[in-house]
């Protein structure tokens, strides 16, 4: 049974009227200081140690980060790059957020990693476990196979994902002009997320109804990690577009990683209802999308463009 509180929040940010729904930062406030979220069933020292943790965190938007010879890699054109080294210090819990990760936006050499597993299939995209062989240090790489869109998109996040840093939000390491079949697709390596994704939890969840992996602790960690690493995506201009379980990774602790930003971008509508509000049409469409695209607000489904309530209406439906 959903407690009374987490009802209210997500019936106020699914709401059918996209400027009434609340944005992030009042999410954040809300999560953080109202009480009746503090439940008698969860732990709350530790929910307030990753509230701290959360604060303390370094975050940042470095505009000046850009992919060198962008414009090379999109018209497939082979280009040299230097190679790319990290160092990653994995410590406690509370330290885990300040690694000290080193890197640049040249190019990583993905011959230094080998394959590990598929961890998800998503559009036109694949998720892979890699090591470094040097190091034997375990990441994530996210590729396509696929000329057109799907290598623009990847492009696209790449160059906006490089920019933050943010601890809930999937650490960028690097990335390559070319696959590990030496093809010119690019691929995108970032942190490892041991537990995989939030839409994983929740498949096992349903089918072992009796075993729940996310008790109430985790999970208001999580909805406070989700809203943290929205608050600064939004506060930066930037809406996510596409934000589903599948694209929620979750690290050793079952601490929110937010990635899945190839649909991302500047905010399109300064109003987002004057493209159409949740009408008939649009609800009608929502019974006929895929199970991730019903994450999707009603009224987002009427247009191309984008604005930041819609990723609200997808975070209600996550919570």
């Amino acid at each position: 049974e959903i407690p009374l509180k987490y009802q209210e929040l997500i019936e106020r940010c699914w709401s059918p009227d996209p400027s009434s729904r609340p944005t992030f930062n009042e999410i954040v406030n809300e999560l953080k200081t109202n009480e009746e979220y503090m439940t008698d069933d969860l732990n709350k020292e530790e929910v307030q140690k990753y509230i701290d943790m959360i604060n303390k965190s370094e975050v940042s938007f470095n505009t000046s980060n850009k992919i060198n010879q962008l414009d090379e890699y999109v018209r497939f054109k082979i280009s040299k790059f230097k190679c790319l080294e990290t160092k990653v210090n994995r410590r406690s819990v509370w330290e885990t957020e300040s690694n000290n990760i080193s890197f640049n936006l040249d190019s990583i050499n993905v011959r230094k990693f080998e394959k590990q597993k598929l961890i998800q299939k998503e559009n036109n995209f694949k998720y892979h476990q890699i090591r470094d062989t040097k190091t034997n240090k375990i990441y994530i790489s996210k590729q396509t196979g696929k000329k057109g869109d799907s290598v623009d998109q990847l492009f696209s996040e790449i160059e906006k994902i490089s920019r933050i840093h943010h601890p809930s939000i999937l650490k960028f390491i690097g990335y390559s002009s070319e696959d590990f079949k030496n093809r010119k697709f690019p691929v995108m390596i970032s942190e490892n997320a041991s537990n995989g994704t939030l839409d994983r939890i929740f498949q096992f969840e349903n089918f072992h109804e009796t075993d729940s992996i996310i008790d109430e602790t985790k999970k208001l960690i999580i909805l406070y990690g989700i809203a943290a690493g929205m608050a600064t995506l939004h506060s930066y201009g930037i809406a996510h577009g596409n934000l589903n379980p599948t694209n929620i990774f979750l690290d050793d602790f079952l601490f929110a990683k937010i990635s899945g930003f190839e649909k991302s971008k500047k905010k399109t509508l300064n109003s987002p209802f004057k493209e159409g509000l949740a009408s008939s049409l649009a609800i009608s469409l929502f019974f006929k999308l895929d199970e991730q695209k019903r994450y999707k607000s009603p009224e987002s489904l009427l247009t191309t463009k984008i604005h930041p309530v819609y990723d609200v209406y997808s975070y209600a439906m996550i919570a």
